[in-house]
């Protein structure tokens, strides 16, 4: 299979060199590394078209005529590659030596996957290992990982992402579906979830670390790398618990309708899953409702939604319900 590297450069020279480098000194090269640069500022280009002058064949530079953003920027980088698998990449970070191999392994062996992503070890600016992994750091833990397994992969994938976009690889016949992402969302998430829509646990995970995440101040996304305690955490909830929740189904439903509006242009979605998506806003807006309704209200509508299975479908459990009813009822 055919490879290609989608990279996104703005203002990377500090690492770019060293992720350049663990690109052609993987066990398997890839047969290509599409780069789009989004009007850096710095020494980007000249690094760049060094390596172009090296590897002729391998570089394929498009440089950008406005700042487009880096969730656009992959889109378009993503877009430009040729390859039968397309590798994300990010500009501050360093790959394992086997990791084209692996990913290239897990494809092969499961025809009917779309993605594959793997851990990822932590680092600093100087690439010393933080001491944890991604995974850990999201709290992607070994129930979750067994649960994204066997289950169905959306339930984790709507409540909140474990896909990070540098430890990431697609297969090319899915940006037809995927592409284009949409402002709410970011690349990565989008293209996992949309996948996980479209066909049934289309994603693989690998376990092993298969490359080094860089923490450091100038990068566009990062870990959250805050170690609050779990007494302080509960204290801020509680203390901000209604505007936490309301801005936070607020930003469920604007990401939620966004991702039904695209899906019903896909022929291919199974009718079930735009009916969960569906079901799932009126989900979200109900309970957001309930913070502009009395109490006696709220106590109607969450035993509504237990009575027709809605916590026990998109939550964890019934339990969610007499949870809420103290939250929503007792303290507000």
């Amino acid at each position: 299979m055919k490879t290609s590297v989608a990279l996104c450069t703005y203002n990377g020279e500090q690492y770019l060199r060293e992720q350049i480098e663990s690109f052609l000194s993987q066990s398997i090269p890839p047969n290509e590394i599409v780069i789009c640069d989004d009007k850096s500022k710095d020494s980007t280009i000249e690094i760049l078209m060094d390596y172009k002058r090296k590897y002729p064949k391998i570089f394929k530079i498009h440089q950008n005529e406005i700042n487009l953003g880096f969730i656009k920027n992959f889109e378009k980088s993503i877009s430009l590659c040729s390859g039968d698998i397309i590798f994300l990449s990010d500009q501050d970070d360093t790959w394992h030596k086997d990791k084209i191999l692996k990913f290239l392994k897990v494809f092969q062996a499961n025809p009917d996957c779309s993605y594959v992503f793997s851990n990822a070890k932590a680092v600093d600016g100087n690439g010393k290992e933080l001491g944890y992994t991604l995974w850990e750091n999201i709290k992607f833990d070994t129930d979750a990982q067994k649960q994204f397994t066997e289950d169905n992969q959306r339930k984790i994938l709507l409540r909140h992402n474990v896909v990070q976009g540098a430890a990431m690889a697609i297969r090319s016949n899915v940006k037809q579906i995927v592409l284009p992402f949409p402002k709410q969302f970011f690349h990565d998430h989008w293209i996992a979830l949309t996948l996980s829509m479209a066909y049934n646990n289309p994603g693989v995970l690998l376990k092993e670390p298969l490359l080094n995440y860089r923490i450091h101040s100038n990068q566009s996304l990062g870990l959250d790398t805050k170690k609050n305690s779990w007494i302080k955490r509960k204290y801020v909830t509680f203390c901000n618990q209604l505007s936490i929740h309301t801005e936070e189904f607020s930003n469920r439903i604007i990401k939620l309708e966004a991702l039904n509006n695209q899906l019903s242009n896909l022929k291919i979605i199974p009718k079930e899953n735009k009916e969960y998506i569906i079901g799932l806003i009126y989900f979200y807006k109900t309970r957001n409702r309930m913070y502009k309704e009395s109490r006696f209200i709220r106590f109607k509508l969450i035993i509504e939604l237990l009575k027709k299975g809605y916590y026990a479908k998109y939550s964890h459990s019934n339990l969610v319900a007499f949870k809420e009813m103290f939250e929503k009822i007792i303290l507000h």
